[in-house]
């Protein structure tokens, strides 16, 4: 089971300016994340639950919420 996936207000912005192929790219990526979020390919950061991992061609930062289902990209470079 996938858990959903959320964006902060500031990485939603910057995901509407990739162009489709780049945006296409990181979904691909966040979504294999969120079949994952612990799996192999992510580090932890600040805490288990404060990740990071490639989505496609970026690098994305995340915070898993386990009890919820929620991956939250909080930011992507």
């Amino acid at each position: 089971m996938s858990y959903a996936v959320h964006y902060s207000p500031d990485c939603e912005k910057v995901r509407s300016q990739l162009s489709s192929s780049d945006r296409s790219s990181l979904d691909s990526g966040v979504s294999a994340i969120a079949r994952d979020p612990y799996g192999r390919g992510t580090s932890e950061m600040r805490g288990r639950d404060h990740r990071q991992a490639s989505a496609g061609k970026f690098i994305v930062v995340y915070q898993v919420s386990a009890g919820l289902m929620f991956v939250t990209v909080v930011r992507i470079v």
